[in-house]
């Protein structure tokens, strides 16, 4: 049966936090099996040992819009700071500095580069590393945590939606995307990983999740889950929009000029595992996306494709800043101008993804060492 790093921390690993000042980055997917929240459950344990929260992207309660900053405040009934770490990390880093002993990770990621809570992560390795603190990561599966696919980002980047240079699906887990980036960057703080039990790459996806809580305001299901690294592109231009406002959030694509039936059929020819297409009955507006399953399914390969045949049949360039389209955020959100350059120029999906093979083999080595299941 399968069970978070949290549980197993507050049912067996206690002892670690004997006498440690903790402060807990988590939000309302940081739940228990029994759906409890595990900051509850944690200050439970440890009392005013527990002196801070901090929030990712969208804040500590999950409330705030994509990109809004989120200032800090006081839990109203603990007394203890709540930091925000989007956007105020400098602050949240400093009044910490003193205070506390443990940063606790416990977020539910989804293992897409541009899904802000890999930033987070990191933001808090390099801030541990820089301060002295432990970090714990209490891990959880993500749902494409058995897929890698996609380009590996530039290593200059640095930004929210663009961390580290890794693939755009990486296929880790937050613990071990901490095994990995302390040794890709070299850094020397003390990491540990509670980890998840009773769970191999193997197991279907389905039931890990019997309650799924939203990790950001858009994920509602795990059906948008799958389909954010499929339809997050359309966030790059007017033209086109992925149903971000409801509950079928990058599942479904429409546009003004979007033939769905046509491109629904070109989209079944690639005869793609793992993942389906369907026309929204109703209006027969719309392109509905379907992972069946994400250990089979090449999320930026359909992507890609998906962008191409938007192109070559009546999108029109898709990629020029003309006040539509913003063709930097679309880089930042592939990781790589590459792609967008490759399309500009004509190129067909097969040469494109040709390009990623070599940089994938390598991250998948050094993926290696880091996995954990």
């Amino acid at each position: 049966m399968y069970a978070c790093g949290m549980e197993q921390l507050l049912d067996t690993r206690l002892p670690q936090l004997t006498g440690s000042r903790v402060a807990l980055v988590a939000h309302p997917a940081s739940i228990l099996a029994d759906g409890s929240p595990a900051a509850v459950r944690l200050r439970d344990a440890i009392g005013e040992r527990l002196v801070a929260l901090l929030g990712p992207e969208h804040g500590y309660t999950g409330q705030a819009g994509p990109g809004v900053a989120v200032s800090h405040h006081v839990h109203p009934d603990w007394g203890i700071p709540v930091y925000s770490l989007y956007g105020a990390a400098t602050d949240a880093w400093s009044a910490l500095a003193g205070k506390v002993d443990t940063l606790i990770f416990d977020l539910q990621d989804l293992g897409v580069r541009c899904y802000t809570y890999l930033h987070t992560l990191l933001q808090v390795m390099r801030a541990a590393d820089r301060y002295g603190w432990r970090v714990l990561v209490t891990d959880r599966v993500v749902p494409w945590a058995p897929m890698v696919d996609g380009p590996v980002a530039a290593e200059s980047a640095d930004h929210a939606v663009c961390p580290a240079p890794v693939p755009l699906v990486y296929g880790m887990t937050p613990g071990e995307t901490a095994r990995w980036y302390r040794r890709h960057a070299g850094l020397a703080l003390d990491l540990d990983v509670v980890p998840a039990i009773g769970y191999t790459r193997a197991a279907d996806p389905v039931a890990l999740w019997s309650c799924w809580v939203p990790p950001s305001p858009a994920i509602r299901s795990l059906a948008c889950a799958y389909g954010f690294p499929l339809l997050v592109f359309t966030e790059a231009s007017q033209r086109w929009h992925c149903a971000r406002e409801t509950a079928a959030a990058f599942c479904r694509l429409q546009g003004a000029v979007l033939d769905a039936s046509n491109l629904a059929q070109r989209l079944q020819t690639y005869a793609w595992p793992g993942i389906e297409f369907a026309v929204d009955a109703p209006d027969y507006g719309a392109l509905v996306l379907r992972v069946t399953d994400p250990r089979r399914c090449r999320p930026a390969v359909v992507a890609v494709t998906l962008l191409y045949e938007l192109q070559r049949w009546g999108g029109g360039d898709l990629f020029t800043d003309d006040g539509i389209n913003d063709a930097r955020w679309f880089d930042l959100l592939m990781g790589t101008a590459e792609v967008r350059l490759a399309l500009q120029a004509g190129a067909v999906p097969g040469e494109i993804v040709a390009g990623w093979n070599a940089p994938l083999a390598r991250f998948r080595r050094e993926r290696a060492a880091a996995l954990l299941y």
